[in-house]
Order: structure tokens, then sequence, then C-alpha cells
């Protein structure tokens, strides 16, 4: 077992790697190393390793030989927090974002017909997060990314981990709700994601065709809404009178249940329910672009 890093011709053995400031990070903001288990690579059936981070930003996750590359050249199937093919963003804020003290875990399935990649974060399982249909080049190796000096580990448990989806267990306000229209505005999809800011204070962004961001502060004469900015698609009928809504809501109060999040005005209110936040999963290949 060892690595293969863009640098140098002689592989590094063992599953520590460590990578200075030199003068890479000069000439570019990534550096790539490709692991090479003593069994080979993977070309059907299971496997997974974890990736242990000690310093450094890191991408973690799964390229060739033929594609293996210095710098922005590398193509591969990559986490961070957001989804890239080594150079491309391909889905942004997937799930948290790697850093140090983080133990990455990447389970791959491989059959005739497709690639799945699965991606554990200290444990919990983002569930299905890359799917490329066939065809799609073999074997393949672990690999990470680096964005500044750092050292990982790898290892390769015998174990095979939980993969199913095991999204936050949200409590109060926070979380993401939707709701299928206003009162007395109409029907129309309304997503809205919201987190803790400061004490008392929450960070919103409704979605209905624009993203419209607002913060929201509880204090102990009630709770208040000031909405921020919106994205500029143009919008007509239900959709911009919900819009229009949002952005001039006078809120009056707030009913949290489990399940259950209401937004009250003077005459009317948008009811929400609680959804899960897990994404789609990146299928694009990014093996065979041109």
């Amino acid at each position: 077992m060892s690595w293969k890093v863009e640098d140098k011709k002689e592989e590094i053995s063992g599953g520590k790697l460590t990578v200075p400031n030199h003068d890479r990070f000069k000439v570019s903001t990534t550096y790539n190393a490709l692991y090479k288990p003593s069994s080979g690579g993977f070309s059907s059936g299971r496997h997974y390793f974890e990736v242990e981070i000690h310093s450094g930003d890191v991408k973690v996750g799964v390229t060739t030989e033929t594609h293996f590359a210095p710098g922005w050249a590398n193509r591969g199937l990559y986490y961070l927090g957001n989804l890239s093919d080594g150079n491309a963003l391909l889905i942004s804020s997937f799930g948290p974002k790697i850093k140090p003290s983080d133990k990455v875990g990447v389970a791959l399935e491989l059959t005739d017909s497709s690639l799945k990649i699965y991606v554990i974060i200290n444990g919990k399982s983002l569930g299905l997060t890359f799917f490329v249909s066939a065809p799609y080049p073999k074997p393949l190796f672990p690999a990470v990314s680096f964005s500044s000096p750092g050292e990982v580990t790898l290892s390769m448990p015998s174990k095979w981990p939980s993969i199913e989806y095991e999204p936050d267990v949200e409590v109060g306000i926070g979380g993401s709700w939707e709701a299928r229209g206003i009162k007395g505005v109409g029907e129309h999809a309304i997503g809205l994601n919201i987190k803790p800011a400061e004490s008392n204070n929450y960070s919103l962004v409704f979605k209905v065709v624009n993203s419209i961001t607002a913060t929201l502060e509880h204090t102990s004469s009630g709770w208040s809404l000031k909405t921020g900015a919106s994205t500029r698609v143009g919008t007509s009928g239900v959709a911009a009178a919900a819009e229009s809504f949002i952005l001039n809501m006078k809120l009056k109060d707030v009913v949290v249940q489990p399940e259950a999040l209401e937004l009250k005005t003077d005459g009317s209110s948008i009811r929400f329910k609680r959804t899960s936040d897990k994404k789609r999963p990146c299928t694009v290949n990014p093996f065979q672009k041109k």
C-alpha cells in the first residue's frame, strides 16, 4: 500500500500522507494524491475506506490512474462538503464541510450497470452521494486533494458501514420546511430553511421561484421578521404574489410544533410541514467529459 503523489516519481509507503507548504501551492491551489491498496484498485463489488483528516483543507474521493493528474487537470469524484469532479463544482453544500479531526468514510458499490458512492462523516451517513451509470472506468482508487498543507491517514476497515441516510434530528424551529401556499394568496410550493444564528435569532431562506433571505428574532415582546436580499428571476401570478407577501410580511406570531410551523400575520398565515434536507445524488460522469 502506497501513495502516488502528483509531483514525485517515487511512491510513499504506508497510510499516512503529509503535504508540506512547498512550491506546488505557488503553481496551483490544489495538490493531488492517489492511494494504492495492497489488494489493488476497485473493479467490482463492495469496497470501503476511511480518511482521517489531521490538518489542512482536503477533498476525499476516488479516481483512476488514467484520470489522475496534477492540479486542476485531475478528474474524479470528490467530497469536501460540496461535490466536485476535481476541478468543477457538481453540487454545492451537499453536506458538512470536511474539517481537521474528521473521519471521512467512502463506501463504493460497483456493478456492471452502475457505480454508487456513499459518504460517511464521523460515522454518520450522508446517504447515496454519487450515482454513475455504466460505462465508467475501472479500477478506481482512493484519492485526496489538498488545497493547503496538511496531513491525512487512510485505512481500509473490513467492516461494511451503515450507508442509509441519517438526517439531523431537528428540534424547535430549525431545519427544512415546506408549505403548499399562503392563506388568501393562493397555492404555490414554498420552501423554508431555518438555521440558528445568534441568541434568539435565526437565519431564514424562503424559496418560491426566487430565494429570499430573512432574519427572525424572538424577544420578550414576541417575534419579528426582517427580510433581506432576493434573487431576481422574473415571476408572475401566484408565485409573484407569494414572493411579494413574504417580502412585505408583518409577522404577528410563530406557532411551533414538532412537525409543523405556522407564520401568522393579520388575516393570513403560512403553514409549513417539516421536510427532509436530503439532497439527490450527483449523476454526472466526469470521466466522460471532453
